[in-house]
């Protein structure tokens, strides 16, 4: 690949892809190569994905600590007020 390109070219390549353009027509539209369109389309789509599996990681990690938390808490009020299960 050849020289980078700057932000506001990738946000553009982004959106025509989300748009629906191909990227033999977005390479045009913006005068860049298919290869460039297609590696940048392709970087978005995997950042999208990481994103996703970050986020799912997180939740299930927050999950767990609520429930941590919950059988803590419930623990130290039976032994404070002497109950019993």
């Amino acid at each position: 690949m050849g020289e980078k390109i700057k932000s506001d070219k990738i946000n553009k390549i982004m959106r025509l892809g989300r748009e629906g353009n191909s990227i033999s027509n977005i390479a045009e539209k913006l005068g860049i190569h298919r290869q460039t369109v297609n590696f940048y389309l392709n970087k978005g789509q995997e950042e999208t994905i990481n994103v996703e599996v970050r986020k799912k990681v997180l939740e299930e990690a927050l999950w767990e600590h609520f429930r941590e938390v919950r059988d803590f808490a419930g623990k130290e009020l039976k032994q404070k007020f002497g109950m019993t299960s």
